[in-house]
């Protein structure tokens, strides 16, 4: 923890289940109610949040709690995925006016 009470866990490896039990721990530590400062949990699933959404779940102020506990997973892929690099950070939009079913029975003619 620094000078001014925030702190930043990055928790990466290859085996999921320790990851889910080390998050569910660490939850469940800073959110016991017998505890004064009841920390609020905000989940994000970092592969399909923008960076705005990101920025506002980590700078939301919290009502009830001292302080927020917010969980980010699949950050790391986003970052991973080479689309991300060839578009410099800015992957557009794609919409399709062809559904996906459609789509499935053009392949399967």
């Amino acid at each position: 923890m620094n000078e001014n009470g925030k702190r930043i866990e990055l928790i990466c490896g290859e085996n999921d289940y320790l990851k889910k039990q080390y998050i569910n721990s660490l939850v469940s530590k800073e959110t016991l109610t017998d505890q004064e400062n009841v920390s609020e949990v905000i989940y994000i699933d970092g592969k399909s949040a923008s960076i705005e959404e990101l920025q506002n779940a980590l700078m939301t102020i919290p009502f009830f709690a001292e302080y927020n506990l917010v969980v980010i997973y699949n950050l790391i892929e986003k970052y991973n995925s080479p689309i991300w690099h060839i578009h410099n950070g800015f992957v557009p939009s794609f919409s399709s006016e062809i559904s996906f079913n459609s789509l499935l029975n053009l392949v399967s003619v």
